[in-house]
C-alpha cells in the first residue's frame, strides 16, 4: 500500500509577465456593429457586453426603447448603444489598437478567451502545454533518444505520437494508437488559470510571412479560392486579434502532485527510456532558459537568411530583454497563437534523425525544411516585425506585481462593503445577489430607491440618502439621469430629500 503521508501538492506562486502580444483564442470572432462599435473615427473600439446592455435597456423601460427603435429603419447594435447613453456608457470594454493610430484592414477581430465577466484568461491548460513542449523538446535535444521504426506512424502528422507516448509513459487511446494528452507523466504538473483586467487588451495586426522562394519572402493572401503569395506585405491579408498587451502581469500557481512524484516507479511505463519529470520551479526554469535560447538563435538565423531586417532587429532586442530577465531570476517561455511549429515538430530532432524520420514516413519533399516555414509577425512602427506569445515566469516574491484591475471593472464587481453607509452596502449586496446584477446596475436602479422609502427611522434615512447622493454625484448621475429606471429612482430620491 502506498504511503501518502506528506504527499500534498507542492505549490509555487508565479507571476507571468507578457513581453510580446499574447493571443489565446476562443475560436470566435468579434464583428464590427455586431459585437463592437466605434463612436467616431480615431476612438478605440468598444466591445459590448450584450447581456449587460439588455439589462440596462430593460431598466429604462420598454416604452422608451420601442419609441426610439420605431424611428430606425434597421436598428442594430449601434442604435441600442446610443439608446443606452453612447459607447462610453455602454457595458463592455475599450479595445484600442496595439499600434497607435492603426486602422483595421477588416471588420473582424479574433477573440481571446475570457471568463463570464469578459476578463481575459490565460488557461492553465495552455500554460501546461507550453511547459510540456519545452520540457520534452529540450530533454530530447540533451539525450538524443532515437525513435523506433515501428513508432513512426502514418499519416506523417502523427509520426511521433507513439514515440512521445513512450517517453512520457502515456497510455494509448483505445483504437487510435495515440497517447492520451491528459494522461501522461505531465499530469503531475497542475498550473491554474490566470486572469488579467480587461484594460490589458488591445487588438493587433498580424501578417504571415513564408520562407523565401526564388530569393524573396512571400506574404500570405487568403481568398475564397485559396491562398496565394505576394511580395509586398501591405497587400497581405491582415489577421486582427485581441491580445494581452506587453507589460501585463498575471498571477497564477503551479502545483506538483506530491503523491505521483513520490511514487513514480509505480505508474511509469516499463522500460528505461523516458523523460525525467520537473521537480520544482528551479529545475523547470533551467530547462525553459535553455529551450528559449535555442528558439531565439534558430529564429534569428532564419530571419537573417530571409532578410527581414526589422524583424531581426526586434529579435535582437527581445534577446537582450529576456537575458536581462534571466539574470534577475525569470524564466522565458513562448505560448499561445502565432508561435509556429518551432519547438513542436522536428525542431528537437538532430539533423540525422530528422532525415531518418522523413525517409521512414515517406514524405515526398524535394528540399526538406525544418519547421516553421511561416512566421506570424505583429505590425509595429509601420512594419510586421514583432513575434507573438513571449512571456516571463517569475517567482512571486521576485517578479513584478500583477496588473491591477481597471476602474470600470472595479466598479462592476467591487465589494460594496469597502466604503459607505452599512445599510446601503447591505442592501446593494442583497439586490446584487437577488437579481444577479452588478453594483452599478443596482445603484442606479429604482429598487434601491424603493427600499429607501421603507426606512422608518428618519435619521438613518437621511444618512442613507446622503450616501446614495454622494455616489450618484461621483458618477455624474444626480443632475443627468439617463433612462427610465434612473429617472424614476432620481424622482424618488428627490421626493425624499426635498430636492
Amino acid at each position: 500500500m502506498t504511503d501518502i503521508r506528506g504527499a500534498r501538492p507542492e505549490t509555487e506562486n508565479v507571476c507571468i509577465e507578457v513581453v510580446t502580444p499574447l493571443h489565446i483564442g476562443d475560436g470566435e470572432s468579434l464583428i464590427k456593429d455586431a459585437d463592437f462599435v466605434q463612436e467616431r473615427p480615431g476612438h478605440p473600439f468598444r466591445v459590448i457586453d450584450k447581456a449587460g446592455l439588455e439589462r440596462r435597456l430593460a431598466e429604462q423601460g420598454g416604452d422608451e426603447v420601442e419609441a426610439y427603435l420605431a424611428h430606425q429603419e434597421m436598428p442594430g447594435l449601434q442604435d441600442l448603444v446610443t439608446l443606452a447613453g453612447g459607447a462610453s456608457h455602454a457595458p463592455g470594454y475599450d479595445l484600442p489598437p496595439h499600434e497607435p493610430g492603426h486602422a483595421p484592414a477588416s471588420p473582424e477581430i479574433r477573440s481571446t478567451i475570457k471568463d463570464a465577466w469578459l476578463r481575459p484568461l490565460l488557461p492553465g491548460s495552455a500554460l501546461k502545454g507550453a511547459l510540456r513542449t519545452a520540457w520534452i523538446a529540450q530533454h530530447l535535444r540533451d539525450q538524443v533518444i532515437q525513435p523506433r521504426a515501428q513508432e513512426l506512424n502514418k499519416p506523417p502528422r502523427f509520426a511521433a505520437a507513439r514515440f512521445l507516448g513512450r517517453l512520457t509513459s502515456a497510455p494509448a487511446h483505445a483504437g487510435s494508437g495515440r497517447p492520451g494528452p491528459n494522461s501522461d507523466a505531465f499530469r503531475v504538473l497542475r498550473p491554474r488559470d490566470a486572469q488579467a483586467p480587461r484594460s490589458a487588451l488591445s487588438w493587433v495586426d498580424i501578417r504571415i510571412a513564408k520562407s523565401p522562394r526564388d530569393g524573396k519572402v512571400g506574404w500570405h493572401v487568403t481568398t475564397r479560392s485559396g491562398r496565394r503569395q505576394v511580395d509586398d506585405w501591405s497587400q497581405a491579408t491582415a489577421l486582427n486579434a485581441e491580445a494581452l498587451a506587453p507589460g501585463t502581469v498575471l498571477a497564477t500557481q503551479i502545483s506538483w502532485d506530491g503523491l505521483l512524484c513520490a511514487n513514480e516507479s509505480a505508474w511509469r511505463a516499463t522500460g528505461n527510456e523516458h523523460i525525467a519529470l520537473p521537480r520544482g520551479f528551479c529545475e523547470l526554469r533551467d530547462v525553459l532558459i535553455r529551450h528559449a535560447r535555442h528558439q531565439i538563435q534558430r529564429e534569428k538565423k532564419d530571419l537573417f537568411a530571409w532578410e527581414l531586417k526589422a524583424a531581426y532587429r526586434t529579435w535582437q532586442q527581445l534577446e537582450q530583454q529576456l537575458e536581462q530577465a534571466i539574470q534577475q531570476g525569470g524564466a522565458p517561455l513562448r505560448l499561445g497563437f502565432g508561435i509556429g511549429w518551432l519547438g513542436m515538430t522536428g525542431d528537437w530532432l538532430s539533423d540525422e534523425t530528422f532525415h531518418t524520420v522523413l525517409a521512414e514516413t515517406h514524405w515526398k519533399v524535394k528540399q526538406p525544411h525544418r519547421f516553421p516555414k511561416t512566421r506570424r509577425l505583429v505590425v509595429e512602427r509601420g512594419q510586421p516585425q514583432a513575434p507573438l506569445g513571449w512571456v516571463i515566469l517569475w517567482p512571486a516574491d521576485s517578479g513584478p506585481p500583477p496588473t491591477g484591475q481597471d476602474p470600470e471593472e472595479q466598479k462592476d464587481r467591487e465589494d460594496p462593503g469597502d466604503a459607505g453607509h452599512p445599510w446601503v452596502n447591505t442592501k446593494i449586496a442583497e439586490l446584487q445577489k437577488a437579481h444577479n446584477s452588478s453594483l452599478e446596475e443596482v445603484l442606479r436602479g429604482k429598487k434601491l430607491a424603493q427600499a429607501c422609502q421603507l426606512i422608518d427611522d428618519l435619521e438613518t434615512r437621511s444618512e442613507v440618502l446622503a450616501d446614495i447622493r454622494r455616489r450618484w454625484q461621483e458618477r455624474g448621475w444626480w443632475n443627468d439621469p439617463r433612462g427610465r429606471a434612473m429617472k424614476q429612482a432620481r424622482q424618488i430620491y428627490g421626493e425624499l430629500t426635498g430636492e
